[in-house]
């Protein structure tokens, strides 16, 4: 008999319609272990909720619309688990360029990106290693 045995437990949901409540919902109530919001088309920020990692919304990877800086934004989440267990989180901020593609940026770029991250999340830039 085939057995299935599930390490990690993610879920996605479009934040602007769940809101913070609904993803924290997700976290608790649903059981998962991570959650990672989308749809506000800008960063937001980032919590540990009853011990589980949560991302509101990381912006946009791939968007058509370049009317504002932050529609033109987005953080690239890599997570590293030992089994079920989240060990470390980098944020990787990214431009979208006038190609309409996503590029990795660095130095100060990445610095303002990230900040309004920390800020909506109520952490410092100096707390995590995302921001050297």
């Amino acid at each position: 008999a085939l057995r299935l045995r599930v390490a990690l437990r993610a879920r996605s949901a479009a934040a602007g319609l769940a809101g913070v409540a609904g993803l924290r919902d997700l976290a608790g109530d649903a059981g998962a272990d991570l959650v990672v919001g989308g749809h506000p088309h800008w960063v937001q920020g980032i919590e540990f909720y009853d011990g589980k990692f949560i991302a509101h919304s990381l912006g946009n990877y791939v968007f058509d619309m370049d009317f504002s800086t932050e529609t033109r934004e987005g953080v690239s989440l890599e997570l590293v688990f030992w089994g079920s267990e989240l060990k470390a989180a980098e944020l990787v901020p990214v431009v979208i360029g006038s190609d309409f593609a996503p590029r990795v940026v660095t130095g100060a770029s990445a610095q303002r990106i990230l900040r309004q991250m920390w800020q909506v999340s109520g952490l410092s830039a100096a707390s995590s290693a995302a921001s050297r």
